[in-house]
């Protein structure tokens, strides 16, 4: 929509040497091409939005049909891969992990939170009772 303004300027900066005739007539012709020209560039980006928003709708539909994949099959794999491998190395094995009834913070430098560092912090001289 910034077209028509810009449009108008360059129109009125080109035009500036010319005798506009001051009559009914002229201002008629004046409005009815402003006019038509307004009414193409309602038209123009009525019709793209329109497009952009049924382009969207078919998009939609795909994903929720299962037609269309939202994301990359082989990425997604390799990096459950890669954090089941992570995961592996921090904390031991599967069958291992599914049995415990508490976690456990292996290291003071495994904590991840701002709270538990401070009561690490608190007691780093004393003996650790948790």
């Amino acid at each position: 929509m910034c077209l028509i303004p810009t449009a108008a300027t360059v129109g009125i900066y080109l035009t500036r040497e010319t005798i506009i005739p001051v009559n009914r007539a002229a201002f008629k012709q004046l409005l009815q091409n402003t006019n038509y020209i307004f009414l193409r560039y309602i038209i123009v980006f009525s019709v793209f939005f329109i497009s952009l928003y049924l382009m969207n709708k078919v998009k939609q539909y795909r994903i929720r049909k299962g037609i269309a994949k939202t994301f990359d099959e082989q990425r997604l794999q390799k990096r459950l891969a890669w954090a089941e491998e992570m995961y592996t190395a921090k904390y031991g094995a599967a069958s291992m992990r599914k049995q415990r009834q508490n976690i456990i913070i292996p290291d003071f430098a495994d904590v991840g939170t701002y709270e538990l560092r401070q009561r690490f912090d608190a007691f780093e001289g004393e003996k650790d009772d948790f």
